[in-house]
């Protein structure tokens, strides 16, 4: 979440769920604070979601429900000149100058919504940032979805090996890569954004899989996940 909100320039990013008329939040970063990943979700305890929810507000649900009935991201330049848009409410008065907002695809539960707003700057997002905070988001809820069986499925043959190495120990700079890893940056783009060589990349990632008993990337975000070495901020 915090890297989403620092890719895009968002003031703050939330991770909605939509099960029928209800809006659940499952995940936010608000300025100045560290993101949140809230304890329930609708995937999980339904009721317990909407009681967690009900303490974060600020967003439009109108704007929520045009993205979810159009199917299309919605992108607001300015909420005071924008003609569709500028009648719509806002909670709690709170009124940014700018909104990105899409969903992502369902895989036949609630339907995963990303809303993301700058208070400080209008024409803050465009269409550019589209692709790049849908994939960003997806592995946020890759992991956050993943419940107990599917990560020992993925995990098949490696947990015995783990527990008898002892727990897993990972250098600073191997737990960065990994994070970035989870937050679904390339080794081009992790090795720039570190200042490294993406060979060098490429060497810590090796590393991290060996010591986790994996062998792809998406593995090991669900094992990193499993034994909270990873963090979704």
């Amino acid at each position: 979440m915090e890297i989403i909100a620092e890719r895009t320039g968002a003031e703050r990013v939330y991770l909605i769920a939509a099960l029928g008329e209800d809006l659940a939040v499952i995940a936010c970063k608000e300025s100045g604070a560290r993101a949140r990943v809230l304890p329930s979700s609708p995937w999980f305890d339904q009721a317990a979601s909407q009681r967690t929810s009900a303490v974060i507000r600020g967003y439009s649900e109108g704007i929520i429900r045009y993205a979810l009935h159009s199917g299309t991201p919605v992108i607001i330049d300015d909420t005071e000149k924008d003609p569709l848009f500028s009648d719509y409410n806002f909670d709690d008065g709170y009124i940014p100058k700018s909104i990105l907002c899409l969903t992502l695809p369902a895989q036949g539960g609630p339907t995963p919504v990303l809303y993301l707003d700058n208070n400080l700057t209008a024409h803050a997002f465009s269409e550019e940032l589209i692709g790049l905070v849908r994939r960003l988001a997806s592995l946020i809820l890759q992991v956050l979805t993943m419940d107990g069986e599917a990560i020992r499925s993925s995990q098949k043959g490696t947990i015995a090996a783990s527990k008898e190495a002892g727990p897993i120990s990972l250098t600073a700079k191997e737990a960065e890569i990994l994070n970035l890893i989870g937050a679904g940056l390339s080794n081009a783009e992790i090795a720039q954004r570190l200042q490294i060589a993406e060979g060098t990349v490429k060497w810590h990632t090796n590393k991290l899989f060996k010591k986790l008993g994996v062998e792809t990337r998406t593995q090991a975000v669900v094992r990193a996940a499993e034994l909270g070495l990873l963090q979704l901020d």
